[in-house]
């Protein structure tokens, strides 16, 4: 239940879904000048085609985490390293001049889709999370470096004597009853 959640994961889901499609707007577009800019380098179409298609991919990605109902956080890897690199070699052109703020105003549709997907991935913003006074423990999961190396234990094959194709078998055998249990 979402009494006051749900119309704001509704809006964000909403102002994802019109990013996404403005993305893949500029994607599209991104191809259809492409294809006719023949000044351009062969290297440099090259990478104008890539360009084009992560920015198509990204479109599309926005708009399957607008319309469903799940929470995106399979694609924050990806998108976080794309938007941070993104956004060191934007501010990187911007310092040396290599290109105008207004080429990169683009971006922007970029920066906040990926916002909105952060906040949609949030534990308390899902429709079936914990509300956010009811969140769950802090996870009791460690990184085991520093614990002490313990040789391999052999398991013998006999320690397990059930096969796949005896697998009505094993339950049977633990209580002593093997025949009823294939007559049944």
């Amino acid at each position: 239940r979402l009494p006051r959640r749900g119309p704001l994961v509704a809006g964000l889901r909403a102002a994802l879904g019109l990013l996404g499609a403005v993305q893949l707007v500029l994607g599209l577009a991104q191809v259809g000048r492409g294809a006719a800019a023949d000044h351009l380098h062969p290297a440099g179409q090259h990478l104008w085609h890539e360009s084009a298609a992560w920015n198509v991919a990204v479109g599309a990605g926005f708009l399957f985490v607008a319309v469903r109902r799940s929470p995106p956080a399979g694609l924050l890897p990806m998108l976080s390293a794309f938007v941070g690199t993104l956004l060191l070699l934007s501010v990187n052109d911007l310092v040396t001049g290599s290109v105008g703020g207004e080429r990169l105003v683009s971006h922007g549709f970029l920066v906040v889709g990926y916002l909105i997907t952060v906040l949609l991935s949030r534990p308390g913003l899902r429709p079936g999370g914990p509300s956010p006074q009811r969140q769950p423990a802090p996870s009791r999961w460690r990184f085991g470096a520093d614990e002490v190396d313990r040789p391999l234990r052999v398991v013998r094959p006999e320690s397990y004597p059930a096969q796949a194709a005896d697998r009505h078998a094993a339950p049977a055998a633990r209580t002593g009853h093997a025949g009823d249990r294939r007559a049944a």
